[in-house]
């Protein structure tokens, strides 16, 4: 369960970092 979450959270983080690239 918590790995789980700990893969969603790092998928999110992921998506997160690689926007902020594309805008800034």
């Amino acid at each position: 369960m918590s790995s789980t979450l700990n893969t969603q959270h790092n998928c999110i983080n992921s998506y997160l970092f690689n926007m902020q690239n594309k805008f800034s």
